[in-house]
C-alpha cells in the first residue's frame, strides 16, 4: 500500500521509499512521460481556482402525452459556473408547441448575468431526437469574470416517451473552487485528485520497470529486488504497457506460503520433538534403574 510521506511524496509506508512517476501540469492536467521519472508530491489541501462551464448535459424524458403551451412546461433547474467558480443558476424551460415538437428557452434568476440561446428539439416517432439535440448558452456577465460565456448545451439523450410526469437532470463540466482532500490510483497507475466540490483532476502517473529476465533480480529484503548483471537494465515506462503489469488498486496481498506444506512441516517437527523427548526420559529411567541396583 502506498502512502503519503511528511513531505507529502508518494511512498511505500513500510520501507519509506518513494514512489517515482510523472508529475501531472497543474494548469492543464497533462503528463509528460518523455521525461526521467521523480518523486510524485501529492499536494493534499491545495486549491484549485474555479473552472468555467463549457458544455452543460440535459437527459432524462419528455412526457409525450404533454397537452402543450406554457401551462403545461417543464422545467429544469441547473447550475453552471463561471471563471472565477461563481455557481450561476439555471432554468432552461421545455415547452411543448407542436407534436414531437419542444421549444427550449434559457432563463436565469442572477440578477448580473443575462443569458440567451434557445433551441428547439424535434423528436422522431421512436421518442429519440431527431433534430435539435444541441445548442448554445451566451452568458453575459458584470462581475469582472470572462465575458460572454459560451456553454454547449447537449439534449442529444433526451426522450419523449409516454411517462408522467416528466423527469429531467443536468450535469456541467465547471465546478467552483475547492481544495484537494483524497487520491485514487487507477490499474494504469493514473493518479486522479478528488477536491472538495467533487471536481476530479490528473495528480500523476506511477512509473513501473520490466526486465529482460526477472529471475536475475536480486533480494534486498523486505519484498524488494534490486537490478543486477543478470536481470538486465530497467525498461521503465507506464503500467499495463510494454509488457508491464496492472497496479492492483482496493487489495491486499496474499500469503504467498503454501499453509497445508507448512502446517505438515510443523506437525512432523512437533512428532519430532516428541519422539527425542521420550528418548531422553527412557534413558534418564535406565539410569536410574542402574542406580537403583548398584545401591
Amino acid at each position: 500500500a502506498f502512502d503519503l510521506g511528511i513531505d507529502g511524496t508518494l511512498v511505500n509506508p513500510s520501507s519509506g521509499l518513494h514512489v517515482m512517476g510523472w508529475q501531472a501540469n497543474p494548469l492543464t492536467g497533462k503528463i509528460d512521460t518523455t521525461v526521467p521519472a521523480t518523486n510524485i508530491t501529492i499536494p493534499i489541501g491545495a486549491g484549485m481556482t474555479g473552472k468555467a462551464s463549457t458544455s452543460l448535459t440535459a437527459d432524462g424524458n419528455l412526457d409525450a402525452n404533454n397537452a402543450g403551451g406554457a401551462l403545461n412546461a417543464v422545467n429544469l433547474s441547473s447550475t453552471v459556473y463561471d471563471s472565477q467558480g461563481n455557481a450561476i443558476p439555471l432554468t432552461l424551460t421545455f415547452t411543448k408547441s407542436a407534436a414531437n415538437t419542444w421549444s427550449v428557452a434559457p432563463s436565469t434568476t442572477d440578477p448580473g448575468v443575462t443569458v440567451t440561446g434557445t433551441s428547439t428539439i424535434v423528436f422522431n416517432g421512436s421518442g429519440k431526437v431527431a433534430t435539435g439535440g444541441t445548442g448554445t448558452l451566451s452568458l453575459t456577465l458584470t462581475n469582472g469574470s470572462t465575458s460572454p460565456q459560451s456553454v454547449t448545451l447537449d439534449m442529444s439523450q433526451i426522450t419523449q416517451l409516454a411517462s408522467t410526469p416528466s423527469s429531467l437532470s443536468s450535469s456541467t463540466d465547471g465546478a467552483s473552487a475547492g481544495s484537494l482532500t483524497t487520491f485514487t490510483v487507477g490499474q494504469a497507475g493514473d493518479i486522479t485528485g478528488v477536491y472538495s466540490n467533487g471536481y476530479k483532476q490528473p495528480l500523476g502517473q506511477i512509473a513501473l520497470a520490466s526486465f529482460s529476465n526477472p529471475s536475475g533480480l536480486s533480494k534486498a529484503g523486505g519484498n524488494l529486488f534490486a537490478a543486477s548483471a543478470n536481470s538486465g537494465t530497467p525498461n521503465i515506462g507506464t503500467p499495463d504497457a510494454g509488457g508491464r503489469g496492472q497496479i492492483a488498486t482496493g487489495f491486499l496481498e496474499g500469503s504467498n506460503v503454501d499453509l497445508a506444506q507448512q502446517f505438515t512441516n510443523m506437525i512432523m517437527a512437533e512428532r519430532g520433538f516428541q519422539a527425542n523427548s521420550r528418548v531422553i526420559t527412557t534413558s534418564d529411567e535406565i539410569l536410574q534403574d542402574l542406580v537403583n541396583l548398584k545401591h
